[in-house]
């Protein structure tokens, strides 16, 4: 055998073994070793709580959080509201029914103006008297009906003498406007001429209006040499209308004798305005 135990092996030497203290084994207590059947319950059980106690947990404040705080909100603004808007109307009837008991008891009246001792106090005559003074009484209403406002302008009356401007004083004036007042009355039976006739005196007429109030001798003129044509004119068409019957003879002969002295007034305006 060598030296320093080299070459020996240490299976078989149980002087050269690494565990030479048996008391230092890590297995020291055999009790503590788990049971299969625990190992499987607990295998089990565990699983299923995580499964149920999870969503517990985590559903619950997901769900009662929300409705709590909208629904507690409205439930407080509701009852606020409530409060607000006073009792209802059967609280308010009990309400009225039992004031109205206590003041029967006490013997007073809604109108009552003293307390039940105080009237009890007192005399009839000056209950009475205070209850006159200070009952209100019904006092008429006055209505008065509105005046209908008129939208139409007045009418202005006409006064017996209107004024009249200096031309229509004259006489060429009235003799043309009665000129054309007896065509138009003559009625000529012949349309042609009667429309001819009856255009032609207006335009005298109207054509010396023109001419009378202007101070234009030039127009003056233009407007009189108008007036006269148009005068000859109504001349021919009632000379014509007695010729064929179509107009009396007492009409055309009151139509030549007007349109006569109209036609002596022209000339005496026309040799007025040449001299200007």
């Amino acid at each position: 055998m060598k030296r320093g135990g080299r070459g020996r092996d240490p299976d078989l030497d149980p002087d050269l073994d690494l565990d030479p203290d048996p008391d230092l084994d890590l297995d020291l207590d055999p009790d503590l070793d788990l049971d299969p059947d625990v190992v499987i319950a607990i295998a089990v059980v565990v699983p299923v709580a995580v499964v149920v106690v999870v969503p517990v947990v985590v559903v619950v404040p997901v769900v009662v959080v929300p409705v709590v705080v909208v629904v507690l909100p409205v439930a407080v603004s509701s009852s606020f509201v409530s409060r607000r808007a006073g009792p209802c109307p059967s609280r308010r009837l009990n309400r009225s029914a039992r004031v109205d008991g206590r003041r029967a008891r006490a013997g007073i009246g809604h109108r009552g103006l003293l307390s039940g001792v105080k009237e009890a106090a007192m005399p009839n005559t000056v209950l009475i008297e205070l209850n006159r003074k200070f009952t209100p009484t019904s006092t008429p209403t006055l209505t008065s009906t509105p005046t209908p406002i008129s939208t139409t302008p007045p009418i202005p009356t006409p006064t017996s003498t209107p004024p009249l401007f200096p031309f229509q004083t004259l006489d060429a004036y009235r003799f043309a406007r009665e000129l054309a007042v007896r065509v138009h009355s003559a009625r000529i039976a012949d349309p042609e001429l009667r429309d001819q006739a009856t255009r032609a005196a207006k335009s005298a007429f109207l054509n010396l209006c023109e001419g009378l109030p202007d101070d234009r001798a030039a127009m003056r003129r233009k407007y009189f040499l108008s007036s006269d044509g148009s005068l000859h004119e109504v001349v021919g068409a009632a000379d014509l209308a007695c010729a064929i019957g179509a107009v009396g003879t007492d009409d055309a002969a009151e139509i030549q004798a007007l349109a006569v002295r109209l036609r002596a007034m022209l000339r005496g305006l026309l040799r007025s305005a040449r001299s200007v």
